[in-house]
């Protein structure tokens, strides 16, 4: 089943202790400073924040924040256009992160498919191609989930043969690894694999 940004377990939990916290902001100041010690690194992190003004509010130079904006946004030319609008003004004279799929939604070929109600091999590399220029030109450093620089889209794994317990437990439907399927390494209907 094909999951939109919005629509995973975690954004219908209450979330009073685990994300937003206060002292968050002091630790990340110390974990910064040990790491600042070693001249030429960073870090990038995920920190499950809630809009871009917190994810704004915890960067620092060099030490970059996934913001979901991006990966929030529907396929459609107004919604893509507010979104960068958006981010553009949050993240204003800031760095920002690109991020368009990752190990907890659904990959956005997928998902902009499903937007689409298309299925077609042309759609799903016309909607790579463009979901790829959008990546990869907009300001900030973009993150690429792996398969995406081949437009991969989620596989289809029957609830019996699920392997994530965790999510299949939480929601009694939902799980994670139709976008955490291999690598294609080929484009027969093995991907490359041997039995």
């Amino acid at each position: 089943e094909i999951t939109t940004g919005g629509s995973i377990p975690w954004d219908s939990q209450e979330h009073r202790h685990d994300k937003d916290q206060p002292e968050l902001h002091d630790l990340l100041a110390e974990f910064r400073r040990i790491v600042d010690l070693r001249p030429g690194t960073a870090t990038v992190g995920e920190l499950f924040t809630s809009g871009i003004e917190h994810a704004v509010a915890s960067w620092a130079p060099r030490h970059l924040v996934f913001d979901w904006v991006l990966l929030d946004t529907a396929w459609t030319a107004a919604s893509f256009r507010a979104a960068i609008a958006a981010r553009e003004a949050g993240w204003s004279g800031r760095w920002p992160t690109i991020v368009l799929s990752n190990h907890d939604h659904s990959r956005h070929v997928s998902r902009y498919l499903h937007t689409l109600g298309r299925r077609d091999r042309a759609t799903a590399d016309a909607v790579a191609k463009a979901a790829a220029t959008i990546e990869l030109t907009l300001r900030g450093t973009p993150f690429l989930y792996y398969g995406e620089e081949i437009g991969a889209q989620d596989i289809a794994v029957p609830r019996s043969r699920a392997r994530d317990r965790v999510a299949v437990a939480l929601a009694g439907w939902w799980n994670r690894d139709g976008c955490r399927a291999p690598m294609a390494w080929s484009g027969d209907g093995e991907a490359g694999f041997t039995r």
